[in-house]
């Protein structure tokens, strides 16, 4: 560990801070690096997706949060997932009591086809009970993010993006606030 943070920790452990300016200190902070509204720290990607899902499902309703997953569960409330993008991170929008709902075939990914996901194959799987559309940035498959946040802002939809597995550079951290790699298809 560098000098630096174990300075900045030992400091730290003197204090005592409200764990709520604390959390809207690092939000700011976070924003000014990738330039999205606002950001929280978590303790890994898997804990992200959790708590994006749950966000998407709650919205500011304390009461909603109180009764997460139960309150899901019972709605049967769903996100939508590209099914090549299906991956051991899926239990994370599963918690939060949704159910994943795929989309598209394993065509191009697998080498046996010649079609990615269609935009209509997403926009047919939106129903009322859908609270997000699940993206996963894997390089050089489709479909684009900018198509599936058009499609997601279209519908009143959160897109939450996966992109922990493009990172480094830290450029696309910027990048993918900004609407996504256009080279990708």
């Amino acid at each position: 560990m560098r000098p630096a943070a174990l300075e900045a920790m030992t400091s730290a452990s003197k204090s005592a801070v409200s764990i709520d300016a604390l959390q809207a200190g690092a939000s700011d902070v976070l924003s000014e690096l990738t330039g999205a509204e606002a950001g929280l720290v978590t303790s890994g990607c898997f804990a992200a997706l959790a708590l994006g899902t749950a966000a998407c499902v709650a919205k500011l309703e304390v009461n909603v949060m109180n009764r997460l997953p139960a309150y899901a569960m019972r709605r049967d409330l769903e996100v939508i997932i590209c099914r090549h993008h299906r991956n051991s991170y899926d239990r994370a929008f599963e918690m939060c009591g949704c159910t994943l709902v795929e989309v598209g075939y394993l065509d191009t990914y697998l080498g046996v086809g010649v079609r990615e996901v269609d935009r209509h194959e997403i926009e047919a799987a939106i129903t009322p009970r859908t609270v997000a559309i699940a993206y996963v940035a894997i390089e050089g498959m489709g479909p684009s993010l900018r198509s599936v946040a058009e499609i997601g802002h279209a519908a009143g939809l959160p897109v939450i993006v996966d992109a922990a597995n493009q990172v480094p550079p830290l450029a696309n951290l910027k990048r993918f606030i900004a609407g996504g790699p256009t080279s990708w298809r």
